[in-house]
């Protein structure tokens, strides 16, 4: 996932029962919130900034169905599609890992 502050507050208590579910969950946090499941890495605000990352959210589900929203604009997208899913799920993989 890569959730703003915004949406972190939202989904706080739906990632805290997925954890409790035992889903693996990685968050890419883009705010200064702060979340105690999972793996979890942060982008520097003014990262944020100049990746137009500061109000995305993206959550992929089950490697199947992806979730892409801004809270700024009020646009969001959500598909099935499996090179879109893929490609989202990439991104938010290679992000936690730098």
């Amino acid at each position: 996932m890569v959730l703003h502050d915004t949406d972190l507050l939202a989904l706080h208590d739906t990632i805290a029962k997925a954890n409790d579910r035992g889903v693996a969950i990685g968050t890419l946090l883009t705010g200064k919130g702060q979340l105690e499941y999972g793996q979890t890495s942060y982008y520097s605000q003014s990262k944020s900034e100049s990746q137009e990352m500061a109000n995305t959210s993206i959550v992929v589900a089950d490697n199947r169905e992806v979730l892409i929203a801004s809270t700024d604009s009020g646009a969001t997208a959500t598909t099935t599609n499996r090179k879109v899913v893929m490609v989202a799920r990439q991104f938010v993989w290679m992000e936690l890992l730098t």
